[in-house]
C-alpha cells in the first residue's frame, strides 16, 4: 500500500458516511463502498493529492508541521517508543512518520474541503469509468 492510499481511504470513508449526495451518485451507477476500495490505488490516491496540491504550499506545510509534532508527542507516550525512536536513525524515523502524519492531515483537510474532495473523486471515478 502506498503513502497516500490510507489518506485517500480516509477521505473516501468520509465522504460515504457524511457528504449528501456522494453515496446516492454511486448506488445510481449500483457501486459500492467495497468496489470503490479496489480503485483506491488507481483514482481515488491522484484525486486525493490533486487537491492537496492545491493548497497555499506554506499553510499546507504549517499544518503538516503541526499535525507530525501532535502525531510524534503521542508516540513519545507509549512505553518503551523513546528507546525505540533513538534507535533509529533519521530517514528511519520520517518513514515512520509520514504515513501516520497523512492519514492525520486528511482528515483534517476534509473538514475544510469536503466539497473539493467530493467533486474531485467523483470527477476521478467519472474519467476512469469513460
Amino acid at each position: 500500500m502506498g503513502l497516500y492510499t490510507s489518506a485517500a481511504s480516509e477521505i473516501l470513508d468520509k465522504l460515504w458516511e457524511g457528504y449528501d449526495g456522494f453515496a446516492a451518485y454511486f448506488h445510481l451507477h449500483e457501486v459500492s463502498l467495497r468496489d470503490l476500495g479496489h480503485l483506491l490505488e488507481e483514482i481515488f490516491v491522484p484525486a486525493y493529492l490533486e487537491v492537496k496540491n492545491s493548497l497555499d504550499p506554506n499553510v499546507l506545510a504549517s499544518l503538516q508541521h503541526q499535525i507530525s509534532d501532535d502525531v510524534m508527542t503521542s508516540l513519545l507516550e507509549k512505553p518503551g517508543f523513546r528507546v525505540l525512536w533513538d534507535e533509529w536513525d533519521e530517514n528511519t524515523r520520517l518513514a515512520f512518520l509520514q504515513e501516520p502524519t497523512e492519514e492525520h492531515l486528511s482528515r483534517v483537510l476534509f473538514e475544510d474541503y469536503r466539497e473539493q474532495f467530493a467533486q474531485f473523486y467523483v470527477q476521478a471515478y467519472e474519467t476512469y469509468r469513460a
